[in-house]
């Protein structure tokens, strides 16, 4: 049996660490604005591997949320869903041409969009609010209100 005893030593600062990582990562995100980079986007297979989504990473770039990841995933296999995708992407002011065609095809558009961010250096600021549905279920929304860039 191993002795575990001597790896007891400090654990006070261990359990700081845990609540701590438990405050930051449990923490909601409030309703506001905030400035984001955008570190990815992306369409992707959902978990299942039954449909696909844009997944978009946003990071915050100031303020007391500085870093914390902000996760926007729009399923595609709806016309409505790729209509909320469509009007995401158009927001984002890269200057391409949103439209779908096939999914082979909005897939480089995806990432035409992303290359240009980087290339851009864009950033922006979105708007966070959320809405209770009529089943008791919350939604956030995320809406770009401003764009920065070279």
């Amino acid at each position: 049996m191993m002795d575990l005893s001597r790896f007891n030593q400090g654990l006070e600062e261990i359990k700081a660490d845990i609540r701590d990582a438990e405050e930051k990562t449990f923490q909601e995100l409030p309703a506001g604005e905030y400035d984001v980079a955008i570190t990815g986007l992306e369409m992707k297979e959902t978990k299942s591997g039954d449909a696909l989504m844009l997944s978009t990473v946003m990071q915050v770039l100031s303020g007391p949320y500085k870093n914390r990841l902000i996760f926007y995933n729009q399923m595609l296999m709806t016309g409505f869903g790729i209509h909320q995708a469509n009007n995401f992407l158009k927001s984002l002011d890269t200057g391409a041409d949103v439209k779908f065609d096939d999914f082979i095809k909005y897939d480089e558009l995806i990432k035409e969009i992303f290359f240009t961010i980087g290339q851009e250096n864009l950033e922006y600021k979105i708007e966070l609010s959320r809405k209770q549905s009529k089943n008791g279920k919350t939604y956030e929304n995320y809406k770009i209100i401003e764009v920065f860039g070279d």
